[in-house]
């Protein structure tokens, strides 16, 4: 291809090209979608993709927290569970209880008593799943950042920002017993 748009092929490459058979693509996704047969192609060209959060999906609780995003993910991060930790306070009435016991108390029911709040899941083990999985996922990215100084590159904070979101939207879709 660089012969032919410097105009410089011999002879006897034009006679090659001339009689090789042409091999096309039947679909035109047999163009396209080759090359996303492995998330190497991900990984290798992830310049390509824009690391910025989709708005149109973030909280409005959080959404001022999404706008300061870019300037300080830190702060971001840490207020979003901050204020979560609060909602949740409120939502239950007990200013008393925080971090793991408050999200127990309030989502994950055991032997002794059932949570407060649970999802219209029409299933309690799936409602109790979702209560650890919010529980879960609040301790083990929060607490890190309220023990120590956390540094995580960029597109880490960004997936985190967008799990805390999660959370404010598993929160809402919450309903009283």
């Amino acid at each position: 291809m660089k012969k032919l748009n410097q105009a410089s092929l011999s002879n006897r490459e034009l006679i090659s090209i001339q009689k090789n058979k042409y091999i096309r693509p039947i679909r035109i996704y047999d163009y396209i979608y080759d090359i996303y047969k492995t998330t190497d192609y991900q990984v290798k060209n992830e310049r390509y993709y824009p690391g910025i959060l989709p708005f149109h999906l973030i909280d409005s609780r959080i959404f001022d927290l999404a706008l300061k995003f870019n300037d300080d993910p830190n702060y971001s991060i840490l207020t979003a569970y901050t204020r979560l930790e609060d909602i949740v306070k409120v939502k239950i009435n007990d200013q008393s209880l925080f971090s793991n016991n408050l999200l127990k108390t309030a989502f994950i029911s055991d032997k002794q008593r059932q949570a407060i709040y649970s999802w219209n899941t029409g299933n309690e083990k799936i409602s109790n799943a979702l209560g650890c999985l919010f529980t879960n996922i609040f301790t083990a990215y929060r607490n890190e950042r309220a023990h120590s100084e956390v540094d995580k590159p960029y597109p880490k904070q960004l997936r985190e920002f967008l799990l805390i979101n999660e959370l404010y939207l598993l929160e809402r879709e919450s309903i009283r017993r």
